[in-house]
């Protein structure tokens, strides 16, 4: 049998977590201060939306993309569909007030009209999702925040869900202004083939997470892709600084251990499961990926 895989997250899913702590416009979602783990999911999750995360006390800590990160006050992470992230926490025992900003990628695209500057951003923000805000400009997107949440706590529902898209989109303008002028030397008009990559790079994620660790071959990919493992290794490395082999196995080791920790299969019939030739061969992959056997990795949850 089957068990869960690296499972998506949408807007919808984030309303159904937070709900008593949401206001949701269809476009933006806005989940009020919270202070605890942020529980969105207990293992890593793919993201449909884009999320903004800030921490006004405090330091938390996630991984992003197989990739570990740290944000604190007067730092954002903007997360783009597509991103892999794991459950986010206090970096410290101290207490975090953290805000959770979600919204669509039609609003991002709405809020930015030109084309090759969406483009731009995303690529940034690819290579570093941490923007660096700076204390005054934190003041005045605290003021949009408090702003928002003024205007949502109304009882009118006369054009709130408009009123609150219009200062979400004002609020994202400041942000990607201060990054803007951070990244300002590194922002050049996309190539073809750096628009290539990006649409490729989507439809290979895609793929891979839904394979759910089963095929761990590039070839595999480039041929559903239809295109040359070259060319699959030139796009994916260009758009994501990974080879699409380091990210197809990242994803394939996230897969395996919720088998070992969550399913009561025996080693033989995970094996069986993700169609390695045998045992052994899935031992040797499990133990160069994590550094211990499979029965060692399943015995830490026991």
């Amino acid at each position: 049998m089957r068990i869960k895989e690296l499972r998506t997250l949408t807007l919808e899913d984030i309303q159904r977590t937070f709900a008593h702590k949401v206001f949701y416009t269809g476009d933006v979602l806005i989940v009020r201060k919270i202070k605890e783990e942020i529980a969105l999911s207990s293992d890593p999750i793919m993201l449909e939306c884009m999320l903004l995360v800030c921490c006004s006390r405090g330091t938390l800590r996630f991984n992003i993309n197989h990739s570990e990160y740290t944000i604190k006050g007067d730092e954002y992470a903007i997360l783009l569909p597509g991103t892999i992230i794991s459950p986010i926490t206090p970096a410290t025992k101290q207490s975090s007030d953290v805000y959770i900003l979600a919204f669509s990628t039609s609003i991002f695209q709405r809020t930015l009209h030109n084309k090759s500057e969406v483009w731009q951003m995303i690529q940034a923000l690819r290579n570093n999702p941490i923007i660096f805000i700076g204390r005054e400009r934190n003041i005045s997107i605290t003021h949009y925040n408090n702003l928002l949440r003024s205007v949502i706590a109304r009882k009118d529902s006369y054009y709130k869900n408009e009123t609150v898209n219009h200062i979400f989109s004002a609020l994202l303008c400041d942000i990607l202004s201060s990054m803007k002028q951070y990244l300002a030397n590194s922002l050049n008009e996309p190539s073809k083939a750096e628009v290539q990559s990006y649409v490729l790079f989507e439809r290979f994620m895609r793929l891979v997470v839904a394979d759910g660790g089963v095929h761990r071959s590039v070839a595999f990919y480039a041929n559903e892709l239809c295109c040359t493992p070259t060319s699959l290794n030139k796009h994916i490395s260009l758009l994501s600084g990974k080879t699409p082999n380091k990210i197809i196995h990242s994803i394939a080791i996230e897969c395996i251990k919720e088998y070992l920790k969550n399913s009561s299969m025996s080693i033989k019939e995970i094996a069986e499961e993700l169609q390695f030739p045998n045992p052994s061969f899935f031992g040797t992959y499990v133990k160069r990926h994590l550094g211990m056997t499979p029965m060692q990795y399943r015995e830490m949850f026991d």
